[in-house]
């Protein structure tokens, strides 16, 4: 008894492991998002906010492809690792180029280009370190790809509270709001040296002696456990894939097989490139630049871009427990959402003293249904497959979600008309 709670708690830390690495890989992201004043200042008239979705996502989406046709032969964790290095190089750009480079309270036309040159590199670097702990993450057991989803949102949440803080600390001058971003993009690279040391520990977790007494070298050994629950439990199995991972031991190259696994999930992934495009399309280019308040300033597109942060980790949450499993019912939730654009191109027009609490409650809605829907399709897709295809669909969910996204990022635009 005393063995199977310690190998319980194992594989709890080694959740955790994955729980934690994930905000990492999209930390940059959610640092570029929600620094939206700072760039709408630096940098007016650029819409860089609209521009920052195709920056990042037309690089992450170009080296997933190539990693995936490529690199397959790299170890998780050297693409892992490598992916969190580049995240790191990139934050630190952004605060030493202002620091030493912009000296009026406008960016230059070669900053501009710098600060896009940054954001596509993050992007390609989420891509490699990102691509692979969902690979990682969608061959174990669903509550990995759970603590996947929800850490990935984790890191929103975290950067949200650290642009409150360091922008509450110091006046809204330009002074004042280049020392608070030069805090604020700082911090970032912190958290990823943390990320980085955290996921380093797993060599020396003593988990480690214990799977690798038991023999267990590879992916491939970790399914058949897993399928073979007689043999072993499946929280052992799925501890033992964890550990396997984190010391470089990916299964042999299994080859890729789309046409059946799309056959399977054809109606996922239309619905998760339907949800993600109708998010895309409202956030955050809409939330930034094309709604105002005079009453709230500069703090209304960070308010409203951590209304959505926090909505959409509470809506992936709301997957731990269950998670729908019915492919019609969440093609046909995907649909309806898109409903919610009605209802935005409304808020525009809204009677003023209505008009802010409306988009605040309709970018909550956003945020926690994409939340939801995405984290369920995360769930579900690799399980609708053989273990030996999980990959596969990993690859193909992805490829699709990231395509809606950009979609949804080019669509954005049409805001502009508004």
């Amino acid at each position: 008894m005393r063995g199977n709670n310690r190998r319980a708690s194992c594989m709890t830390r080694e959740r955790c492991i994955v729980r934690a690495t994930s905000p990492g890989c999209t930390l940059p992201w959610w640092t570029f998002v929600l620094g939206a004043d700072y760039f709408n200042f630096r940098y007016p008239m650029t819409h860089f906010l609209r521009l920052l979705p195709l920056v990042y996502l037309g690089p992450w989406l170009l080296v997933y492809c190539m990693f995936t046709a490529l690199g397959r032969q790299y170890t998780s964790w050297a693409r892992i690792n490598i992916g969190l290095m580049i995240s790191i190089f990139t934050l630190i750009v952004l605060p030493v180029m202002d620091g030493f480079f912009i000296k009026g309270d406008r960016g230059t036309t070669a900053t501009f280009w710098v600060t896009i040159a940054v954001v596509a590199l993050a992007g390609a670097g989420d891509a490699v370190a990102q691509g692979s702990l969902l690979g990682i993450s969608s061959e174990l057991p669903e509550r990995f790809t759970h603590a996947y989803v929800c850490g990935s949102s984790f890191s929103g949440i975290f950067m949200f509270i650290v642009r409150v803080i360091t922008k509450a600390s110091l006046n809204s001058s330009p002074s004042g709001l280049r020392i608070g971003a030069i805090i604020y993009f700082s911090i970032g690279p912190l958290f990823l040296i943390g990320v980085l040391s955290l996921f380093a520990y797993v060599h020396y977790m003593p988990a480690m002696g214990y799977y690798d007494s038991l023999g267990l070298g590879n992916l491939d050994t970790v399914r058949l456990l897993v399928e073979d629950e007689a043999t072993v439990t499946v929280e052992i199995a799925a501890s033992a894939g964890i550990a396997a991972i984190a010391a470089g031991r990916s299964s042999p190259t299994q080859p890729l097989e789309y046409g059946p696994v799309l056959s399977r999930v054809k109606l996922l992934v239309i619905g998760v490139a339907i949800t993600s495009l109708l998010s895309m399309t409202i956030f955050p280019g809409f939330l930034a630049e094309t709604v105002h308040s005079k009453y709230l300033g500069s703090w209304y597109p960070i308010l409203l871009i951590g209304t959505y942060v926090v909505f959409d980790f509470l809506g992936r949450f709301l997957t731990r427990h269950s998670t729908y499993d019915r492919q019609s019912t969440l093609f046909g939730a995907s649909w309806a959402r898109l409903l919610l654009l009605l209802f935005f191109v409304f808020s525009v027009f809204g009677y003023g003293p209505v008009k802010t609490p409306m988009v605040f409650t309709l970018t909550a809605v956003l945020g926690i249904t994409n939340g939801f829907l995405i984290a369920c399709f995360n769930i579900l897709i690799p399980r609708c497959n053989p273990s030996n295809q999980a990959e596969s669909a990993g690859i193909i969910m992805v490829t699709f979600m990231t395509l809606g996204s950009l979609i949804g990022a080019g669509l954005s635009w049409l805001w502009v008309l508004v």
